[in-house]
């Protein structure tokens, strides 16, 4: 369970009580009208033990104070007496005037009421000195006239006065092989620091009178002054609360480490108790624990690794190892990591381009996590990839998910060429496709290819999509703006196409230059290690935006109105160049504008075959603006 100082802002009590009438203890000695001091110097002295009741309206202020001594546990109860209040907020300062009040974070804040938790707020810390300690109370609204009735108990218990700190700056310090013996209790912790040589093996247990109070972490060198009263997981070297009373480590490097007794239950019942504890480390030098991490820390230090080829390494701590290696632009680059030793600790690696820059492609449907083990759900591997878009020197940085004891580790580096045309992952980098209207083109998980294609307002587009093994892979057509930021997966807010199973239909309607994109669906983290063939087919059919002017359909397709003639004139008298229908002419009722000749054989000159075959129902209105265009996305 978590708890943090109340911060400056200096609410240690709020209430917001719900509206339930308490009975006036025996022991309580009430008064009526406002007895309490206004300011710290005329506050009212209490005896630890005793209670104090009073009202309060918006304006008042009312202090308390009492004595305590170093190393006291100290715990302050105020409890609503009237049934319609207004709220309070309650402040606790010790003799310095510095303000004091531990949080439990499992309630929320304890000293904050509402209805959910009943009519009292509470709070505690322990003394961090002997003398005068005061308690503020004052109405949460600065209006109001509503007087509300509160009781104030105080509590003070002795713990140890020569009692550790909390945090880093002021922990104790012991030595290698000892046992140390102290009291806790729900706001406390005892902090010690004791100094580690690289490769020495700590071992610490502790024992408690009751087990809620009694837990032990051992935290990294670089832990801050803050640390909250329960589990610190940010700095954890000791491998998780489920090792709350007994771990094992090896320094990873030569610096001082905290041991922290921390309560395993700080709820208002504990903040009231206290339990007597022993703490036992003992440390180990063995020449053979040292690491000898002969892999480069930083990416300027990277150790040389070959492509396609394994190696292996140790994470200690806070280590991090680097290692480089060589791909060339268009080549798909792919990184499998697996932690092979036998305990919980998880790693995680990253890549980088040759510039510094990290990288890396995403699957879509991953169950594995990519980029980082996650031994409790899905195994001690993991995996990750890209396509390289320059040729160069690229790296890979191996951690601990934190700081870890010591994980050993495979890492596997695989790269392979692609097609001829990657790289072509974005917009400015895409090729144009083939006179044919097709191109082949092969595929890994963390790929996607980008082809453009130059169309008119009104062209009808359809792309088929012949994928041979393999994960699943789509295609979708790009507006002509779309930026250069693209990731391995379907861009479905650029996208203008309707989805089919085959590929996708398209009604354009700005002319410009478009980008047909082939992407990874359903591929898993290991998809960035297999490649899918496939040959993608556009052909475009239908007028360009000049087509309404310039190549209108003759006059027989044209549906009579009342203001022109009843009929056209090629039915009125038959031309010189007029044929007889026959058995193997269409008939005027046979020879819809859909199906004439002028239509079947224009063309636009795009190097794209265009054909009567586009796959857009003819009902498509090839006039309609960017605005009434439907956009769908292909289901992932």
């Amino acid at each position: 369970m978590k708890r943090k100082r109340l911060s400056t802002v200096a609410v240690l009590a709020v209430l917001l009580v719900s509206a339930v009438a308490i009975g006036v203890s025996p022991s309580v000695v009430a008064t009526d009208g406002d007895d309490a001091g206004d300011d710290k110097p005329t506050a009212t002295k209490l005896t630890p033990g005793s209670t104090a009741t009073d009202a309060i309206i918006a304006g008042d202020v009312d202090w308390y104070s009492f004595d305590a001594e170093k190393g006291d546990r100290l715990f302050v109860e105020l409890t609503a007496l009237t049934e319609e209040y207004d709220q309070l907020r309650m402040e606790f300062y010790a003799p310095d005037g510095s303000e004091l009040g531990e949080v439990s974070e499992s309630t929320g804040n304890p000293q904050k009421l509402d209805v959910d938790r009943g009519p009292t707020a509470w709070g505690g810390d322990i003394a961090p000195a002997s003398g005068t300690y005061f308690v503020k109370i004052e109405p949460w609204v600065s209006d109001g006239t509503t007087s509300t009735e509160y009781e104030l108990a105080v509590e003070t218990k002795s713990l140890d006065a020569d009692r550790p700190g909390d945090t880093p700056p002021t922990a104790v310090s012991i030595d290698g092989n000892t046992t140390v013996s102290g009291t806790m209790s729900g706001q406390d912790v005892d902090t010690y620091a004791i100094d580690l040589t690289e490769g020495e093996t700590i071992e610490a247990s502790i024992e408690s009178e009751t087990d809620a109070l009694g837990n032990i972490q051992l935290v990294d060198p670089s832990a801050s002054e803050y640390m909250h009263n329960g589990y610190n997981e940010q700095y954890d070297l000791s491998g998780g609360p489920a090792l709350n009373d007994a771990f094992s480590y090896m320094a990873s490097e030569n610096a001082t480490h905290y041991l922290r007794v921390y309560p395993g239950n700080n709820s208002k019942e504990w903040f009231t108790r206290s339990s007597s504890y022993e703490l036992s480390v003992s440390v180990s030098s063995n020449e053979s624990n040292i690491p000898a991490d002969e892999v480069g820390d930083s990416r300027s230090e990277a150790t040389t690794m070959d492509a396609n080829a394994t190696t292996s390494g140790t994470i200690f701590g806070t280590d991090a190892d680097w290692y480089a290696f060589d791909a060339s632009a268009g080549q798909s680059i792919g990184v499998e990591l697996t932690a092979i030793t036998a305990n919980e600790e998880d790693l995680v690696f990253s890549l980088y381009n040759p510039d510094g820059d990290e990288i890396g492609a995403y699957p879509n449907d991953a169950l594995n996590p990519a980029y980082h083990t996650d031994r409790i759900a899905t195994g001690p591997g993991t995996g990750g990839g890209d396509t390289a878009i320059q040729s160069g020197t690229y790296y890979v940085k191996v951690s601990g998910a934190g700081p870890v004891s010591s994980t050993a580790y495979n890492l596997s580096v695989q790269t392979r060429p692609l097609d001829d045309h990657e790289p072509n992952e974005q917009p400015s980098m895409a090729s144009s496709i083939g006179d044919n209207g097709s191109v082949d083109g092969v595929m890994t998980g963390s790929d996607a290819d980008t082809y453009k294609i130059d169309l008119d307002k009104g062209d009808r587009v359809r792309a088929t999509l012949d994928r041979r093994g393999g994960f699943g892979i789509h295609t979708e057509l790009l507006e002509p703006d779309t930026p250069d930021t693209l990731q391995s997966e379907s861009e479905w807010e650029y996208d203008v196409s309707e989805w089919t199973v085959e590929g996708f239909n398209a009604t354009i309607n700005e002319s410009g230059t478009y980008y047909v994109r082939v992407y990874p669906v359903e591929n898993g983290v290991y998809s960035f290690f297999e490649t899918v063939d496939y040959t993608l087919s556009v052909s475009v059919a239908g007028n360009g935006e000049e087509s309404d002017t310039e190549e209108t359909p003759d006059d027989e397709t044209e549906t009579p109105t009342e203001d022109t003639d009843t009929q056209p004139k090629d039915t009125e008298t038959e031309t010189e160049g007029t044929q007889t229908p026959t058995e193997d002419t269409p008939t005027d009722e046979q020879m819809t504008p859909e199906s004439t000749p002028d239509d079947s054989t224009q063309s636009n000159g795009d190097s794209v075959t265009k054909s009567d075959d586009a796959g857009q129902p003819d009902s498509v209105d090839t006039e309609s603006n960017d605005s009434e265009r439907e956009v769908s996305a292909p289901p992932c």
